[in-house]
């Protein structure tokens, strides 16, 4: 590569170094020394002197507690001539394109590297490949421990030998990755004069082995990288999980026209969760909102009231971000008066009785916002409509820098207003009053101008979820598919609309699935329509949060693969999707799976 540095190291035959008295083999024609480890930096030693004919040598050593040591310091400056400078532990030619380090040898594997021979949690390197690096012992490259007392003296262990037998051991992957980190080390970060000399490629190197030994070897791989990968999941998810972009538009039409014909005076019906994204996925939710039309909410006092219907007032002092106090205005109706509470001398439509008044044997069990059936396969939530778009999600209508969400998509979402669900901030004083503010509305609208792509990433982190995450009892119930939706949301507004194409399917869910650990990790995720609420305040903390981290990040150490994880996509070869396949006949192979 360019730049690439031409280092020489030469090992000096004649000096035998040993980790101890006795296994020393005493040879006249030799130099001997003993590797001394007290009060020395880890990868650091010092070397005594036990034996030498050669008066020279002695020129080198210098005396430490009544003991004569080999000086890296002194040894490096005898071998200086005029060609040559020093250069750290090298002596370096004047025009500084070769690096010539004079080593000594061990024979043996040292001590303080012992442990790294069992280490190793993975297949690489191999036990073959370890027990070749142990037979070829280490070396001692003359230079010290920078501010030591005994900088001078000290040697460095070096394992440049067994280094270069691990990065022989590299696919061509692996050492196309190295490649990588070193351009942009040298190209990038090394041309700004703060960053220059902080950072080597021994670092990277180091990371590179560390990785290395996490990774199974199969991640190793050339379609790993490539386009062809992402177009083949994309097929196989079209196929047998999700659908194609027109299957998904028939659900949606479907559900349309499902909500239409159930559209009552009293009552407006709209079918969300994922069946109502169109997402007909294994364990998709089937959600209903049922919002009642005799209630008209809004934001400030009208002048004139409808007689048939029940006024509220939106009243949010105090009250965190996305919720709501709802104040009674106007009401001939007993039973709403009875789902009232007082506060503060006014009467306020109480959440926690509004749920209660609507129990029945068939929908019995109270769910968050929601009522589940008996079977748990159907939730309803009962919903309240403001009409007009209310004054916290102002902001949202002119903060997207890039064109999603489209001028005319943000106009339709305005024009719808807003909802209002059944449920409280949790530890609040006022929990049982409270309403959450729902955008289920605006969200879908946002869902149905994806590109089937983008509907893709967020099946995929559903799955992941499901599949992999939530199987574990620490994590279950921790993380839930309104976040990967919020997180989606996010992203979906940052990347132009370009991005988001089969062929970039891959690289687009690895950046929503790096974007959750890093919510997870810092414990935020904004909500999308009003970002002064954090979704994950009083939820991702503590001990959990801990464990939920560990798993994500060692699901992304697998790269996209880790979806394979997943019982749906585990049978998925990409060898098997590389074929032109035509649209139509893209289709889910059993929707009730």
């Amino acid at each position: 590569m360019r730049g690439s540095d031409l280092d020489v190291m030469v090992v000096q035959k004649w000096f035998d170094v040993c980790e101890e008295l006795k296994s020393l083999h005493h040879d006249p024609t030799k130099i001997h020394l003993l590797m001394e480890r007290d009060d020395v930096k880890p990868c650091y030693t010092l070397l005594r002197l036990v034996y030498s004919r050669s008066s020279k040598d002695m020129r080198d050593c210098d005396e430490h507690n009544g003991k004569q040591y080999l000086s890296s310091a002194w040894y490096k400056q005898s071998l200086v001539n005029d060609k040559h400078e020093i250069h750290g532990p090298c002596l370096s030619d004047k025009e500084g394109e070769v690096d010539i380090a004079a080593c000594l040898h061990c024979k043996t594997w040292i001590a303080p590297a012992i442990q790294w021979v069992s280490r190793s949690r993975n297949s690489w390197p191999s036990h073959k490949v370890k027990q070749s690096i142990i037979d070829h012992g280490v070396l001692f490259v003359p230079i010290g421990a920078k501010g030591s007392q005994k900088e001078n003296l000290e040697w460095r262990v070096s394992f440049s030998v067994g280094e270069k037998f691990l990065i022989n051991t590299f696919t061509h992957t692996q050492l196309l990755c190295y490649a990588l980190l070193k351009i942009i080390l040298k190209d990038v970060i090394d041309i700004h004069s703060e960053c220059k000399d902080l950072l080597s490629s021994y670092f990277l190197k180091t990371i590179m082995f560390w990785i290395s030994g996490d990774l199974p070897q199969s991640i190793w791989k050339p379609d790993s990288i490539n386009p062809n990968t992402s177009i083949a999941l994309y097929r196989y998810l079209c196929q047998h999980i999700v659908g194609t972009e027109d299957h998904v538009k028939q659900v949606r039409l479907m559900n349309a026209v499902r909500d239409n014909m159930q559209n009552f005076k009293n009552v407006t019906i709209i079918t969300s969760g994922s069946f109502g994204e169109g997402l007909e996925m294994r364990g998709s939710d089937f959600d209903i909102m049922i919002v009642l039309k005799q209630f008209d909410v809004c934001e400030e006092l009208k002048s004139h009231y409808h007689p048939n219907k029940i006024q509220l007032l939106i009243e949010r002092d105090d009250v965190k971000p996305c919720y709501t106090l709802l104040r009674l205005v106007y009401s001939r109706s007993s039973e709403v008066m009875r789902a009232c509470d007082e506060h503060n001398g006014k009467q306020y439509l109480s959440s926690a009785l509004h749920k209660q008044g609507l129990v029945n044997d068939e929908l019995g069990t109270i769910h968050g916002p929601c009522f589940s059936n008996k079977k748990e396969t159907i939730d309803l939530a009962s919903c309240l409509h403001c009409k007009t778009w209310i004054s916290p999600a102002i902001q949202w209508v002119s903060r997207s820098s890039n064109s999603w969400p489209s001028h005319e998509v943000k106009q339709s979402i305005v024009d719808h207003g807003v909802l209002f669900v059944p449920i409280g901030a949790k530890g609040s004083q006022k929990e049982n009053l409270e309403w959450r503010v729902s955008f289920s509305v605006g969200e879908k609208f946002l869902i149905n101008t994806f590109t089937h792509t983008q509907l893709l990433c967020y099946a995929l982190l559903k799955i992941v979820l499901k599949d992999v995450l939530a199987i574990h009892s620490e994590c279950k119930d921790l993380l839930c598919s309104y976040f990967l939706k919020t997180i989606m949301f996010w992203i979906s507004e940052e990347l132009p609309l370009s991005i988001w194409k089969p062929n970039n399917l891959i690289p687009c869910f690895m950046r929503c699935y790096k974007r959750l650990i890093y919510c997870v990790e810092h414990s935020v995720c904004l909500h999308y329509f009003i970002p002064e609420n954090n979704l994950f305040e009083n939820k991702i903390e503590g001990r959990s949060r801990e464990i939920l981290l560990e798993k994500l990040s060692t699901l992304h150490s697998y790269g996209w693969q880790c979806v394979l994880f997943s019982d749906q996509i585990s049978n998925f070869h990409v060898s098997m999707w590389n074929f032109q396949l035509e649209p139509h006949i893209l289709y889910v192979d059993d929707v009730n799976q």
